[in-house]
C-alpha cells in the first residue's frame, strides 16, 4: 500500500504548483505582447508572413498576410488560395518561379508580383523566401 504524503509534502507540492501557474501567466502574457508588437509591425509595414511545411502542405499565416490578401481569418491558408488571389497577369510566372526555386540549391530568394483582392485593389508585393533544407539539399519547409 501506497504512503500517504505528509501535510509538510503536500503545502510544497502546492506551493511549486502555484510557481508553475505565475510562470506559465508570464509566458501567456509575454507571448500575447508579441503578438501585439507582430500585428502593429505588419499593420504599419502593410506586410505578413507565413510558412508552409512542404511535406505536409499544411500552412501558416499572419494576420498581416490575410490582410494583404484581403481575406478573412476564418479561411484556411492554402498555397492553392494564394494563388488564386496573385493577380491573373502574375500568376503563372509567379508559380513557376516559386517552383523552379524550390527545385534548385537556394534558400534565399526575392521576387515582385502583384495580388488583387476580391474587391478589385491590386496590392504590389515585394516577396522575401527562405526556404530550409535537409542535409541532402531537399526543401523541408518555405516562408
Amino acid at each position: 500500500m501506497a504512503k500517504k504524503p505528509t501535510y509538510e509534502v503536500l503545502v510544497l507540492r502546492v506551493k511549486q504548483l502555484e510557481e508553475e501557474t505565475i510562470k506559465r501567466r508570464h509566458t501567456e502574457k509575454d507571448y500575447q505582447q508579441t503578438l501585439a508588437l507582430l500585428q502593429s509591425a505588419e499593420e504599419i509595414g502593410m506586410s505578413g508572413c507565413w510558412s508552409q511545411d512542404l511535406q505536409s502542405g499544411r500552412e501558416e499565416w499572419s494576420q498581416g498576410e490575410y490582410n494583404l490578401h484581403g481575406l478573412s481569418l476564418d479561411v484556411s491558408p492554402s498555397y492553392e488560395l494564394h494563388l488564386q488571389c496573385v493577380h491573373p497577369e502574375d500568376r503563372e510566372r509567379h508559380a513557376k518561379f516559386f517552383e523552379e526555386h524550390l527545385a534548385s540549391d537556394r534558400t534565399h530568394f526575392s521576387q515582385e508580383y502583384r495580388i488583387q483582392t476580391q474587391d478589385g485593389t491590386i496590392r504590389h508585393i515585394q516577396a522575401d523566401y527562405q526556404i530550409v533544407r535537409d542535409g541532402d539539399g531537399r526543401p523541408l519547409s518555405a516562408s
